[in-house]
């Protein structure tokens, strides 16, 4: 079954790029003042709206709030893609197993806040593209593009033989994030939630960044890294992409 965005906020962010939406199902024959704000936009745009029985819908999409927009399968992008279109991907993100969506969610969010255009992670013990994905991304998911890859090592090793540099973080490290000037075509490595990024990972990395802290807790959520360490790099993509 193709992904669906649920509810009401996440249905209003993909409808602002409808190409990725295939239909909206909406919840009962008579719907509600807001349903029915969201009815009128998307068939001003020529989107399909489907009404079903509140039963049914309960039934198929569970805890969805009203509304869901199906989507149109995306596909994957190869890497080799990646390798021939350096211009159009100098900044990456690689996923190192992670386990809870909410986190990749947030991730993904930042990463469309922040300027990466396409993000790398493994096809097993990984959180996958689906529904509860696309609800908690409250919409990001259309803006981005992915590559799923069987080994992720394996994959930072053919995007640094041809060119990116690889960072990565750690809370033990030496280089605190605000010292480091990022250089381009760059990957930057998130690992998973408990164990980090994972040796096998490591060996790949050019630089592994910390984020200095006042407190006592140094380790910060993975979610949290990611924005701050991609708000660091924002301002020298857009002077690398100003350049090329």
């Amino acid at each position: 079954m193709n992904a669906v965005a649920k509810g009401k906020r996440a249905v209003q962010e993909v409808l602002k790029t409808p190409a990725q939406i295939d239909y909206l199902v909406i919840e009962g024959e008579r719907p509600h003042a807001d349903a029915y704000a969201v009815i009128k936009q998307a068939r001003a745009i020529g989107l399909k709206v489907k009404m079903m029985t509140p039963s049914a819908f309960r039934e198929r999409y569970p805890q969805a709030q009203g509304m869901v927009a199906v989507l149109i399968e995306k596909p994957f992008l190869e890497l080799h893609t990646l390798i021939k279109k350096m211009d159009d991907y100098p900044l990456i993100v690689a996923i190192d197993h992670l386990e809870d969506p909410y986190n990749f969610a947030a991730i993904l969010r930042s990463c469309e806040a922040f300027g990466v255009k396409v993000i790398l992670f493994p096809k097993d013990r990984q959180v996958q593209l689906g529904g509860t994905l696309h609800k908690v991304a409250s919409g990001a998911i259309p803006f981005l593009d992915f590559v799923r890859v069987p080994n992720v090592s394996q994959a930072l090793l053919s995007l640094r033989k041809a060119g990116y540099w690889i960072a990565g973080t750690d809370s033990k490290a030496d280089t605190e994030v605000h010292q480091w000037r990022p250089a381009f075509p760059l990957v930057v490595v998130f690992g998973n939630e408990n164990k980090g990024i994972s040796k096998v990972v490591e060996k790949h990395l050019d630089v592994i960044l910390r984020i200095p802290t006042l407190g006592h807790i140094q380790s910060l959520n993975v979610s949290v890294t990611a924005g701050i360490i991609l708000h660091q790099v924002m301002p020298h993509l857009k002077a690398y992409q100003d350049k090329i």
